[in-house]
């Protein structure tokens, strides 16, 4: 079925950011890893250690175990995370983000067109701030309208452990969850609000290829983030 028929039914859409509404330049998760790095040495005041590679895998485990490449860090240096966090996400680099194109006129057009759309994201607002002007998307996600941050919910609610920053986006858009998208590009994301909330349409953005089998919590796969916009419903034109 095409998809636009298969979305004929949503007037509303909540959006990871990070490798959901742009593709990851290759370089940038080591970029992630090392910035991790410099904010640990920054707040401890040392210099940075020669052996950087062994340090940037120490926040690729942290990441892997636990969403974030500085949360053993704060563990094993006694740091308040909201501190490193913080440091982190302002130190972090948005020149190598890479835009999707297209993307920001379609969402454009639907927002036009009756379309209700949020942000949720695992970055921090310092570093999302900076990410959606370098992206163009600052018309579409608005920080004070429509984004929620990692860290003004807390890191308890990180997406894989809790559906909170899901369904607080649907509550303040005011929208039926069963007319509502929740668009990822991370499998794990979408367990918490199925759990909870089965009823919102849940869409893996599978930039690397369609997996061989669709997880059961999962309703719909695309290609792309502009690939999908592009089949939103106009709803004032309907």
């Amino acid at each position: 079925m095409d998809l636009a028929k298969k979305l004929k039914h949503v007037s509303a859409s909540v959006w990871d950011m990070d490798g959901c509404v742009y593709p990851y330049d290759k370089g940038f998760p080591q970029t992630c890893n090392e910035t991790a790095v410099h904010a640990l040495f920054h707040i401890i005041d040392k210099p940075l250690p020669d052996n950087m590679d062994e340090w940037a895998a120490k926040a690729k485990a942290s990441f892997m175990k636990t969403g974030s490449p500085v949360k053993d860090f704060s563990v094993d240096h006694d740091i308040d995370f909201d501190q490193i966090d913080g440091v982190y996400h302002q130190l972090l680099n948005v020149e190598m983000l890479v835009p999707e194109p297209d993307f920001a006129f379609h969402m454009a057009s639907a927002i036009d067109g009756g379309h209700k759309t949020h942000l949720a994201t695992h970055s921090h607002e310092f570093f999302t701030t900076r990410a959606l002007e370098v992206l163009g998307l600052s018309s579409v996600f608005q920080m004070q309208a429509n984004v929620f941050t990692l860290n003004q919910h807390g890191f308890e609610h990180r997406k894989a452990a809790s559906p909170k920053m899901i369904l607080d986006a649907v509550k303040r858009l005011e929208a039926d969850p069963a007319r509502t998208i929740f668009v990822e590009d991370t499998i794990e994301n979408f367990v918490p609000v199925k759990d909870t909330a089965p009823e919102i349409t849940t869409v893996l953005v599978a930039r690397n290829g369609m997996p061989v089998t669709k997880p059961t919590e999962i309703d719909l796969i695309v290609p792309s983030a502009t690939h999908l916009a592009k089949a939103l419903p106009r709803l004032a034109l309907v």
